[in-house]
C-alpha cells in the first residue's frame, strides 16, 4: 500500500490526504504517516504578483491622483465604496489555504493562474 500512496503522490503532488484516503480506502492518519516516513511535507504556495515597469508608473499616477483628490475634498476617501474581491477560474474558486504540494524540499516553482476572472463584490 505504501508504494501505491507514493505512486499517486508522485503522479499528482498537489493531491490531498483526504482524496488519497477515499481513493485507497485507508484512514487519513495512515496516509499521513506514510508521507511523513518518506520525508514528504505539504508545502503551501505563496501568492505573489509580478509587477512590470509599467505597473509602477500606473501606481504612482494613481497615488498622485488620489492624494490630489483628498487635498481638494477631505471627505473624498470616505465616499469610496471599498470592496472585497474574489477570483474565479474554470476549476471554480481556489481556496489558497488548501493549496499545497507534497515534496521533500521546499519547491521554488511558481503556479500561474490562467483563464481567471476577478470579481469585485
Amino acid at each position: 500500500m505504501e508504494e501505491e500512496v507514493l505512486r499517486l503522490v508522485r503522479a499528482d503532488p498537489m493531491t490531498s490526504i483526504r482524496l488519497l484516503s477515499i481513493r485507497l480506502n485507508v484512514p487519513r492518519i495512515t496516509i499521513w504517516r506514510i508521507l511523513k516516513k518518506e520525508g514528504l511535507h505539504p508545502y503551501h504556495f505563496r501568492r505573489a504578483q509580478h509587477l512590470e515597469d509599467v505597473d509602477y508608473r500606473a501606481r504612482s499616477v494613481f497615488c498622485s491622483w488620489i492624494l490630489s483628490q483628498q487635498r481638494t475634498n477631505p471627505e473624498f476617501l470616505k465616499k469610496i465604496l471599498w470592496t472585497d474581491e474574489s477570483t474565479f477560474t474554470r476549476a471554480g474558486i481556489t481556496n489558497h489555504r488548501n493549496l499545497h504540494v507534497w515534496a521533500a524540499e521546499k519547491p521554488t516553482r511558481q503556479k500561474k493562474n490562467i483563464f481567471s476572472e476577478r470579481i469585485f463584490c
